[in-house]
């Protein structure tokens, strides 16, 4: 669960200084529009950013490079085309038709691939992507997780609970921990990947 919502949820509720810190916390969303492409995979990457001004998109997945079984068979690919926005914005808001063929014109803009050979395409939403590392972030999660530490059987993880840009390694490691101090254990979960610091050594995602 986000931690601003969290705390914003609580009954009673905290004090207004704590809400007025969970009112601060913002995240940025992401909106995925996936073409199925009927060509096997070309592209080398796994994925591009894309800084051209003339087109919105921010990133694009080449699914078939994470994984091959991402994709029906070697003889088919697919992408996805990654959008940053709010929740409140048009863009998030569009029709998944007016989506998909913004998706196309721009792809075809970018010319990376020939658009003709795309087959079928879907959107996807994910509110709350990206916890929004801004001036003041540090001092208001700090603020929430003193209040939450009076309760002993509350156990934030994630990247939503924690409000912290952990990858999905990390997310995972931090929902283990939280199992684990649920039976006994004493981990410090909100020290797995710190913000001034990131760890991916073999065989240890994390330090404490």
């Amino acid at each position: 669960m986000p931690l601003p919502e969290l705390v914003q949820r609580l009954d009673p509720p905290a004090p207004d200084y704590v809400l007025d810190a969970a009112k601060s916390l913002r995240f940025r969303s992401l909106l995925t529009i996936n073409l199925l492409i009927d060509q096997p995979q070309e592209t080398p990457d796994n994925w591009l950013y894309i800084h051209d001004p003339s087109v919105k998109v921010g990133r694009i997945q080449f699914f078939a490079n994470w994984s091959p079984s991402m994709v029906p068979d070697p003889g088919k690919s697919s992408m996805g085309m990654e959008y940053f926005c709010w929740e409140n914005d048009p863009l998030w808001s569009m029709s998944d038709d007016d989506l998909i063929k913004m998706g196309k014109n721009e792809l075809s803009k970018l010319g990376i691939i020939d658009t003709a050979h795309i087959f079928d395409a879907f959107v996807i939403r994910m509110p709350k992507s990206y916890p929004l590392y801004d001036n003041h972030y540090h001092k208001h999660v700090e603020v929430l997780k003193k209040h939450l530490e009076q309760f002993s059987n509350l156990h934030p993880c994630g990247r939503y609970g924690l409000f912290k840009y952990n990858n999905m390694d990390h997310s995972i490691l931090t929902a283990i921990y939280a199992v684990e101090n649920i039976l006994g254990a004493q981990h410090n979960i909100w020290s797995v990947n710190t913000d001034d610091e990131y760890y991916e050594e073999a065989g240890n995602v994390s330090k404490e």
